[in-house]
């Protein structure tokens, strides 16, 4: 992460780290994404910058958790990744919101130059991840 945080220092860099799932909803470029030896995939995300000012992790919380909540039973899990991205986007206007959804708790975020990002875990459901760039 830190040679991708020196190639694009200005912009939004996301990298995930999992073993399942990984449903993701972006707005940007997919800088990598590999499988490592240890069966996890590796995914670095140079995600688009919006308008819109910093949020902080509980206003996002807030405000997403009614649709998480609502779509807890939802299998299909690209199929809730799609609903709340489409949410959470007009909760957001003027942001581009990235929504991932991951099988299992077995994952990990590193982010850089994020206007806002909060997560629920799996008691919601899937595990879901939301950044604000």
């Amino acid at each position: 992460m830190a040679n991708f945080k020196k190639a694009y220092p200005n912009d939004t860099i996301v990298a995930y780290k999992f073993k399942s799932g990984g449903r993701g909803s972006f707005s940007g470029e997919k800088l990598l994404n590999v499988t490592l030896n240890d069966g996890y995939t590796l995914r670095i995300y140079k995600l688009r910058k919006s308008s819109g000012a910093h949020v902080n992790a509980d206003e996002i919380k807030v405000k997403a958790f009614p649709f998480v909540y609502e779509s807890r039973n939802m299998i299909d899990t690209a199929q809730r990744r799609d609903i709340l991205n489409n949410k959470l986007t007009s909760m957001f206007p003027n942001h581009n919101v990235t929504v991932f959804i991951f099988n299992d708790s077995n994952w990990s975020r590193q982010s850089n130059n994020t206007k806002g990002i909060t997560y629920f875990e799996k008691g919601y459901g899937s595990e879901v991840d939301v950044i604000l760039s």
